[in-house]
């Protein structure tokens, strides 16, 4: 006898169901058997998060469009508005608790964070697939391209730094630049202590095992994991693993065929759950503040203004900020939505729901426009403070229960279609952002006060906090030009230029590659430069680029302008090089 047909059996002689109501029973009863077995093969926080983006699956036909508000949108029922910090009127922002870093920067907060102990994550689970760097890998570590194994961008990113003791040249992994960064910080007693998390995956859990096992350069007798045993002020505090998610057919049914990490909502999870789950956070005797950070970004941990501002302000959660700028087009900017019942709690716009509202030039304008407030775009930098979020957490499942908790707190889901050997597969996703922003609103749902709060960075400062390495170019720029410098006495990055980042489109697949990138720029100064457009394949090797800068190539060539150009600064230009490789050169007025 079949299970399902068992099951119906079952069904009819335990209560006097309706046919259909048993054929409704039996297939939920079946499909919470599939997903049972599927996520026994995972651990607790793997498989807890597959099945809440499942629900949310179940779920995502009843929620309407989000749209941005503006004269020409009209609403349908259902439709959430959405107010983007720059468009928000001073009666929404004031729903919106928020601190400018220029504001926070003093000494008080500074001495408060002496009474913090600091849980630093860094995210090293995700490839990085928008950065193709095979051939830079096997050139780098001496290997065959057929040997690569990518993993994550601050495992497969290598900087050159001075040895702190020979005074060589050595070079090193961002991930071990943000090792040695953080035990220089807990040198400098800014902290009670430093305590140190991994998030690592399938492909990255091995290379950071052999990262922290390694010789260090600071002390060459010991590893980077007996450096921290035996100290006082930093120390290693375990391992958050990402695992590989099953994903979905056009069928809705569930498939190990294709398998994909779910977003980096997974984190911001376990970050919750741990305010009430004490196993899941280190001990402390003095306030314990978490901050997550994007994994290659030398820049992406607080400083002890940050941290000092939410021990004394007994600040939550707080999401980092940054000042909008040309350069942040695509990225999600926070907003304040009504609701038909006007409920009004905070939120994220992404470009995607703006494309589905055929919203995407506003979206792309916001905060660029004269007559705009600042728009607050997102670093995907958070801080949690259990000091405080710890008995608001209990209050909310005390009055929910866990599951729905759970349940409410999930990330907005991210449908992400993609194709593998001519099959498609659904992959489940969610973001870091909408887990944190879906506690802020229910907690102001059932305590009528926000619970998280908002730190934006201007942008004279934004380098220091937020310096990603999102294409070939930006790690070009932060490591391989005059735009910027490594201090090898912190390992922190300085921009020379601060307040101003170059606006870039290299339209061509050629520049995703990081070897062509680093090629294509070799020795050249970027200091001055404003904006770069480039149709074709071009190379600026030990140019200076000043101003505005616009080159189209027609040909099918691969054109090194220092070989066709005179002089060796292109300063506010366009240059048209045709298919016969004749250069012509416009000057651009500004």
């Amino acid at each position: 006898m079949s299970f399902k047909v068992f099951t119906l059996l079952f069904l009819f002689s335990i209560s006097p169901l309706t046919y259909s109501n048993c054929i409704d029973k039996a297939e939920n009863i079946l499909v919470s058997n599939k997903i049972q077995r599927v996520t026994s093969k995972m651990d607790d926080l793997n498989g807890s998060y597959f099945k809440i983006l499942l629900d949310k699956k179940g779920k995502s036909n009843e929620s309407g469009t989000i749209k941005i508000a503006s004269r020409d949108i009209t609403p349908e029922e259902n439709d959430v508005l959405v107010y983007p910090t720059a468009m928000a009127s001073e009666d929404l922002m004031r729903s919106l608790p928020t601190f400018h870093y220029d504001q926070i920067n003093n000494s008080e907060n500074r001495k408060a964070a002496k009474n913090v102990s600091l849980w630093v994550k860094k995210m090293q689970a995700g490839t990085g697939s928008s950065l193709t760097r095979t051939e830079y890998l096997a050139q780098t570590l001496n290997i065959s391209a057929n040997d690569v194994k990518i993993g994550a961008k601050g495992t497969d990113l290598f900087i050159s730094i001075k040895h702190p003791l020979t005074g060589e040249n050595t070079t090193i992994s961002l991930a071990e630049a943000q090792i040695i960064q953080l035990i220089y910080i807990s040198k400098a007693n800014k902290y009670s202590n430093i305590l140190v998390h991994d998030i690592v995956g399938p492909e990255t859990k091995k290379s950071l095992k052999e990262i922290w096992d390694k010789k260090s350069i600071i002390n060459p007798s010991k590893s980077y994991r007996e450096l921290l045993e035996e100290s006082n002020k930093i120390n290693y505090s375990g391992t958050t693993f990402q695992g590989h998610l099953p994903t979905l057919t056009p069928e809705n049914e569930i498939t190990f065929e294709r398998q994909a990490p779910g977003g980096h909502g997974i984190f911001a999870l376990e970050a919750i759950m741990a305010a009430y789950k004490p196993e899941l956070r280190p001990k402390s005797k003095n306030t314990l503040i978490s901050s997550i950070g994007n994994g290659e970004d030398l820049s992406s941990i607080p400083d002890e203004n940050i941290v000092g501002l939410m021990k004394r302000e007994k600040i939550a959660v707080a999401m980092i900020t940054t000042t909008k700028t040309e350069n942040d087009l695509k990225g999600g900017q926070i907003a304040i939505a009504k609701t038909a019942d006007n409920e009004t709690y905070t939120t994220i716009v992404e470009k995607a729901q703006a494309e589905q509202s055929n919203q995407l030039e506003l979206f792309e304008a916001l905060g660029l426009r004269e007559k705009d407030n600042i728009a607050f775009f997102n670093t995907n930098m958070a801080l949690f403070n259990y000091e405080v979020l710890t008995p608001k957490v209990n209050q909310l499942i005390e009055l929910l229960g866990e599951d729905k908790f759970l349940q409410e707190i999930s990330p907005d889901l991210i449908q992400n279609w993609k194709e593998q050997n001519g099959k498609k597969f659904l992959q489940l996703e969610g973001a870091m952002g909408s887990v944190i922003l879906n506690l802020d609103r229910l907690y102001r749902k059932h305590f009528h006060e926000p619970l998280v709060s908002f730190i934006n960075i201007e942008r004279e400062k934004r380098t220091n906090f937020f310096s990603p390495i999102k294409t070939a170019f930006d790690f070009v720029l932060q490591f391989k030009s005059d735009r910027f410098k490594l201090n090898n006495k912190t390992m922190q990055l300085i921009n020379n230029r601060p307040g101003v980042l170059p606006s870039i489109s290299l339209s061509h697949k050629y520049y995703k590659d990081l070897s062509n990138t680093i090629n294509a720029f070799n020795n050249t100064s970027l200091l001055k430069l404003d904006s770069l457009k480039v149709d074709g394949l071009v190379h600026f090797s030990d140019l200076e680029l000043i101003g505005k800068i616009e080159v189209i190539n027609k040909s099918d060539s691969l054109v090194d302008l220092s070989l066709f150009l005179k002089s060796v600064t292109i300063k506010d230009q366009k240059i048209i090089i045709n298919e016969d490789l004749e250069i012509s050169v416009e000057q651009i007025t500004k």
